[in-house]
């Protein structure tokens, strides 16, 4: 890559991220990470091993600390990174959606449903998403995502209850 012109590298997979950021930094090219989560507390979650949790937060270290940039996928996310220690501020870049892929003139839709399918983890935004459905009545939700009766999956069941999102 030296050599090449580079103004800088973004990257979003960690395992790459942590292989490019010495290279990176020995040619002196800007590495970008895009962050979409913290894979450790989702590998914890899922129940990997010990051994293997360790490993990926020594490599989020490595990365988050070492990156020149980081930018997030929501706000949430982006004031965590932070926290542990990324180069503020983080930038934040919403995940897009092309709705014109989504419509079919409309035929089948159901405008009263709104549906999550991702991760649990607090910087995804799904506790957002449960109060805005609480302010609207008509709103049917589904989440599909996690583990049932992992410590998010708990949080964001008491937050819906607490909500009275219950059958909705």
């Amino acid at each position: 890559l030296a050599g090449q012109g580079l103004d800088a590298v973004l990257l979003r997979h960690l395992k790459l991220a942590a292989y490019m950021l010495p290279r990176m930094q020995k040619i002196s090219v800007p590495l970008i990470f895009e962050a979409h989560e913290f894979f450790s507390q989702t590998a914890a979650e899922e129940g990997a091993p010990a051994a293997k949790v360790s490993a990926l937060q020594a490599m989020e270290r490595q990365v988050l600390l070492g990156a020149d940039r980081v930018i997030a996928i929501s706000h949430p996310l982006a004031r965590a990174l932070e926290k542990f220690g990324a180069p503020a501020p983080v930038v934040v870049a919403p995940s897009g959606v092309d709705q014109a892929f989504f419509s079919i003139d409309g035929a089948g839709r159901q405008y009263d449903l709104a549906v999550y399918a991702g991760g649990l983890g607090p910087w995804k935004g799904v506790d957002l998403l449960l109060q805005a459905a609480a302010q609207t009545p008509s709103l049917r939700l589904e989440v599909l995502g996690g583990r049932a009766g992992s410590a998010d999956w708990q949080r964001l069941s008491a937050l819906a209850d607490e909500l009275d999102l219950g059958g909705r």
